[in-house]
């Protein structure tokens, strides 16, 4: 993954539309959010308070937070109404395996 400071990181999902999913890097946990036919990825931690945002309230491409009730846009990582502050978001991509038998 790439990470990106802000703009969209959207990519077709594999998730279906509302799923979850974290993933630990060297840098720290990674939640990604199906949502529709495309999927997000931002840093799992709220500059809030610090609680994990991927068991956040989904509404369309913002996810809030459980404990503090601060809205972050998944396809940037900014918080929704000041955009300066922000977690760090990812690119996802896709890669396609090679056909069978020609490994």
């Amino acid at each position: 993954m790439v990470k990106r400071e802000c703009g969209d990181t959207t990519a077709r999902s594999p998730l279906a539309a509302g799923s979850r999913l974290v993933i630990e890097s060297a840098s720290g946990p990674i939640a990604i959010f199906g949502v529709g036919d495309t999927a997000h990825a931002i840093e799992d931690g709220c500059l809030r308070c610090g609680s994990t945002l991927a068991t956040g309230a989904l509404h369309g491409a913002v996810v809030t937070c459980r404990v503090c009730g601060w809205a972050y846009d998944l396809r940037s990582g900014c918080l929704v109404g000041l955009p300066a502050l922000r977690v760090a978001s990812y690119r996802i991509g896709a890669y396609a395996s090679p056909p069978i038998g020609t490994g």
